[in-house]
């Protein structure tokens, strides 16, 4: 099947990802995850280049959670795997940065690396990391049964780390004295400012990358910040690569509205006819899906970015053809059938890389972020793509209609706040260039909410480790994310020394 590039994730995210594997950041796979890391795609050889260690030197646990932090008579549980990385940590007194888990397993690699790696090396802090309920190792082999799936929420997941915040300081001998920062990215970069502002008690300050913290079903934003990330010179992109992509996509509506649906088949060598509107759907989806993943993940490399490889494959006379190429350039067919998208939607085998079924469960349940195409926008793909399609994958997948979705949606940004919450110290680092900042927080807020947002980046960019090569906006962005939190860790320790 041919991996579909819905990037349905609130970036769903797939940080730090230079190859789009899924839904993944980027170009979403059907079958994948979106959330293929940056560091992923190292060589160990090269590690000396970014700074970072070759050798970790952490390990994992399991705790013992409720199935319900929020119903005492529900007498399940399962075992949650979390991260311990002790190498930098001074003393029993110092800092411990939590990393949030996301939908996907967390590995120990993504714990152990990367800017927050870089910080607590500098404040001599403990390094722990919880994996997310229902992704990874971190759920039971019926997990992926509707019945076991009411229990999979954003809700669930903050208690979790409450309870894991209390064990983790017994089990590890604090001093009860710590300062804890919450860090997180993408999804989990929006569980991590909601831990703090839902259990302020429990952590001091967060770090949330790339966090869309306001729920949406409708996320037209999204395709109109790629049409303008593609137009930006700043990441090689043009308004004539725009209209080169536009005369493209233009074409394939076009010859649809004529009656030439079979040509279309032909030139882009689907398996199926497409008579199926859904079946259409989904392949405008996965031809829609490159040009997304190259906006949420791009990479700047000297003189080229992947916003601008694309563009020099699309700036030629043919465009219609130019996507011809890129959509199939072998000789197998491409899988575009709906149904076979919902059998893997449908599919409750447990595999702890799967990914899919959960995710989506939590999109029709908790927040949309559906990547639509709207006439009225200024989307450069087909009109195809619309709020029906994802409506779709809910009541076919999960048996959940429209109106639960927009219901639930409504729920939780009434309960979280959306892009205008209330509380202390949180970070939100958000870059031009990544869509899903449409639905962070792109301006200070009182209360010491603070904005980092950074021209020309991508999905989750500050997270990598730093590299010398890395833009000067970058730069600038992770000095600004390590000045505020050491002024909290200053702040923290001068709170304690008034009691």
């Amino acid at each position: 099947m041919k991996a579909t590039t819905v990037l349905a994730v609130v970036c769903v995210a797939a940080c730090l990802s230079i190859h789009a594997s899924a839904l993944s950041p980027f170009g979403v796979g059907r079958s994948q995850l979106h959330k293929k890391r940056w560091w992923s795609s190292v060589d160990v050889n090269d590690l000396h280049k970014y700074h970072l260690d070759d050798d970790p030197q952490g390990y994992f646990g399991y705790l013992t959670q409720p199935m319900d932090h929020f119903d005492p008579l529900i007498n399940k549980h399962f075992n949650q795997r979390y991260w311990v990385v002790d190498k930098y940590w001074k003393s029993k007194s110092h800092p411990v940065f939590l990393y949030e888990g996301e939908e996907a397993e967390l590995e120990l690699g993504e714990v152990a690396y990367g800017h927050h790696a870089e910080m607590a090396q500098a404040h001599g802090a403990l390094i722990l990391g919880l994996e997310h309920r229902f992704y990874g190792n971190s759920t039971t082999k019926e997990g992926l049964l509707l019945s076991e799936l009411q229990y999979l929420s954003s809700q669930q997941q903050l208690a979790d780390l409450a309870v894991f915040r209390v064990f983790a300081e017994k089990k590890l001998g604090m001093s009860g004295t710590n300062t804890w920062i919450v860090i997180g990215g993408s999804y989990a970069g929006a569980l991590s400012a909601w831990f703090r502002l839902k259990y302020p008690h429990l952590v001091y300050g967060s770090v949330a990358s790339s966090a869309p913290v306001r729920a949406q079903a409708n996320f037209e934003g999204y395709n109109e910040v790629v049409a303008a990330s593609f137009a930006d010179p700043i990441v090689f992109g043009s308004e004539k690569c725009v209209a080169s992509i536009r005369q493209g996509f233009s074409k394939i509506e076009q010859m649809k509205q004529a009656g030439q649906l079979a040509q279309i088949v032909k030139d882009f060598n689907t398996c199926q006819d497409m008579t199926d509107p859904n079946d259409f759907k989904t392949f405008a989806s996965d031809l829609q899906g490159t040009f997304m993943s190259a906006a949420q993940y791009n990479y700047i490399e000297g003189n080229s970015s992947s916003i601008g490889t694309l563009c020099q494959q699309m700036m030629v006379p043919d465009p219609y053809q130019a996507l011809v190429k890129m959509f199939n350039p072998g000789s197998t067919c491409s899988d575009v059938s709906f149904k076979d998208f919902l059998k893997l939607l449908t599919d409750v085998t447990f595999d702890p890389g799967a990914m899919s079924r959960q995710w989506f469960y939590q999109t029709c349940t908790q927040f949309g972020y559906y990547q639509t195409c709207d006439k009225n926008t200024t989307c450069m793909f087909l009109p195809e793509v619309d709020l029906d399609y994802y409506f779709a994958w809910c009541k076919g997948g999960y048996n959940i209609p429209s109106s639960d979705v927009l219901e639930q949606v409504n729920f939780t940004n009434a309960y979280y706040g959306a892009d205008n919450p209330r509380g202390t110290r949180v970070i939100f680092v958000d870059g031009t260039i990544d869509p899903w900042h449409a639905l962070s927080v792109l301006k200070d807020l009182p209360e010491g909410l603070k904005s980092v947002f950074m021209k020309g980046t991508s999905h989750c960019a500050d997270m990598a480790p730093n590299d010398p090569d890395a833009p000067p906006a970058l730069k600038a962005g992770r000095l600004e994310i390590e000045k505020i939190v050491s002024g909290w860790l200053m702040q923290a320790e001068m709170e304690k020394k008034h009691k």
